[in-house]
């Protein structure tokens, strides 16, 4: 399956309403109508083939399937949000990556980074590694370190 296929919004939707327990807290949790949330579910369990809700009452109830699939979107919401956050954190700071030769980049160049990034709190460097006789990709880094024939 493609990442383009999934249905982003319905899932959206149904994590809310998995969360609130109730259809009318996630539309207005995500301000939109109690039908618009019920027709997102109603497609994501189109698209799934599985029910995620079953109704008890006036109460829904997530299905076991639904209960599996709310618990992996919350993680994987949570692991977004804590990625955002870092990335939001991180805005005053300058990334440079560089790509250098393994043994180089563990013998010379990692034991100078600490140092380096005390030194210039505002800069991270990223290390990729190669090995030895392994082409070199300049277009994935700032600047690469390669060794001489």
């Amino acid at each position: 399956m493609e990442a383009r296929e999934l249905p982003l919004v319905a899932l959206r939707a149904f994590a809310s309403a998995a969360r609130a327990g109730a259809l009318t807290l996630a539309a207005k949790e995500l301000g939109v109508t109690h039908g618009a949330i019920s027709k997102q579910i109603t497609s994501l369990e189109n698209w799934l083939g599985q029910k995620l809700f079953m109704r008890e009452g006036r109460r829904l109830v997530l299905t076991p399937y639904g209960q599996i699939l709310a618990d992996k979107l919350d993680e994987s919401i949570n692991d977004i949000r804590g990625a955002c956050e870092y990335v939001r954190r991180q805005k005053s700071r300058s990334v440079v990556s560089v790509e250098a030769p393994a043994t180089f980049a563990m013998y010379w160049l990692l034991p100078r980074l600490v140092e380096f990034e005390s030194e210039n709190p505002n800069i991270a460097v990223w290390m990729a590694t190669r090995q030895t006789g392994q082409a070199l990709d300049a277009s994935s880094t700032d600047t690469t370190i390669h060794e001489m024939a």
